[in-house]
C-alpha cells in the first residue's frame, strides 16, 4: 500500500481533532503518518492534544508539532516538509472520514493517472449561485452532485489526496496569516496548470464545519472580500474582468447589506489604480484576519 502523510493544522479544535483522528484511524489503512500542526497558545489544550496521541500511539504513527505558526498555510508548508509519505492527504481538524476513502483516493489517482483527487464532502450543497455567477477561472464544481470523475482546478484542504511530488514545486502562500480563507483553492490553482485534478465522488467525508476558532461573521465577509481581490489580483488579473465582477455579486451579497455590496466594487476599482494590487489586498486581508 502507498505510504500517506495526513497533514492537520489545529487550534482550539481539541475535541474534534481527537475526533478526525479517530476517523483516520477506523480507515484501516496500515500505511500512513498523521502529522499534527498545533498551534494552540494554551499549553493545557496541547497537553491534552499529546495525552490523546500517547493513548494510540500504538496504533497509528502521529507526529505532534507544536509551534507558533503564523498560519495554517504555514503549518501545512511545514507539515509537507517534514512528511515521509508518497501521498499527501490534506485534512482540516474538523472532518469525518468515511469509511474507505483513502483507499478510493489512491485508487483513483493511480488507475485515472492523475496527480491528485478531491474528496466529496456529504454536507455540501449544489448552489445555483456557483453555478450562476461562478464563471471562467472561478468555476468551481466541489460541491455539484454530478462533478464524479470532472477534472477540478480547486481542491480543499479538508479532503484533498494529493501526490507529493506536486509540493515539490508548489507550496501554499504563507503571505496569509492569522486564519486563512482561500489558500487552498490559490495553491490548487497554481498547481492545476501543470497537473492533474479529479473529483473522487468515492471519496467521501463529513465536514462539520466546527464553529470553534472561527472569526465573527462581520470579520470573515472581509477576509472573504479581500481574499477573494487578492486571488485575482494574484491569479488572473488583467484577464477576466467582467468575469470578475459576476463572481463578486454573490459576495456582495452575502451579507443582506447593500453597503457592503457597494465596498465589494468599490474595493475592487481602487486597487486597479494601486500598482501592487494583490500586495495591497493581502494587506487589508490580514489586517482583518488578525482580528
Amino acid at each position: 500500500m502507498e505510504f500517506i502523510s495526513c497533514i492537520i493544522p489545529t487550534k482550539f479544535r481539541t475535541n474534534d481533532l481527537k475526533e478526525t483522528i479517530l476517523s483516520i484511524l477506523d480507515q484501516g489503512y496500515g500505511t500512513m503518518e498523521v502529522i499534527v500542526l498545533d498551534s494552540n497558545s494554551d499549553a493545557k489544550i496541547s497537553t491534552e492534544i499529546a495525552s490523546f496521541i500517547n493513548s494510540i500511539e500504538n496504533k497509528i504513527k502521529v507526529i505532534h508539532l507544536t509551534e507558533s505558526f503564523k498560519s495554517p498555510s504555514h503549518s501545512r508548508n511545514k507539515g509537507i516538509e517534514m512528511s515521509t509519505g508518497d501521498y499527501i492527504a490534506l485534512l482540516d481538524d474538523d472532518i469525518l472520514l468515511e469509511p474507505n476513502f483513502f483507499v478510493a483516493a489512491i485508487r483513483w489517482i493511480r488507475e485515472k493517472k492523475v496527480d491528485g483527487i478531491n474528496g466529496v464532502n456529504l454536507y455540501d450543497k449544489d448552489s445555483i449561485v456557483s453555478k450562476l455567477f461562478y464563471r471562467g477561472s472561478f468555476k468551481d464544481i466541489r460541491a455539484r452532485k454530478d462533478s464524479g470523475g470532472k477534472t477540478t482546478r480547486y481542491l480543499s484542504t479538508n479532503c484533498a489526496v494529493v501526490k507529493k511530488a506536486v509540493f515539490k514545486e508548489f507550496l501554499f502562500d504563507e503571505a496569509y496569516l492569522g486564519y486563512s480563507y482561500a489558500e487552498d483553492i490559490d495553491f490548487s490553482f497554481r498547481a492545476s496548470k501543470k497537473y492533474k485534478f479529479l473529483i473522487c465522488d468515492e471519496a467521501k467525508l463529513i465536514h462539520k464545519a466546527s464553529l470553534s476558532g472561527r472569526k465573527p461573521n462581520k470579520v470573515y465577509s472581509y477576509m472573504k472580500l479581500y481574499g477573494t481581490l487578492y486571488f485575482y489580483f494574484k491569479n488572473i488579473y488583467p484577464e477576466e474582468k467582467l468575469i470578475f465582477l459576476l463572481r463578486l455579486l454573490p459576495l456582495g451579497l452575502s451579507t443582506k447589506s447593500i453597503p457592503f455590496l457597494f465596498r465589494c466594487y468599490a474595493e475592487f476599482f481602487k486597487l486597479l489604480n494601486e500598482n501592487n494590487p494583490s500586495r495591497r489586498a493581502m494587506e487589508y486581508y490580514n489586517k482583518f484576519s488578525s482580528q
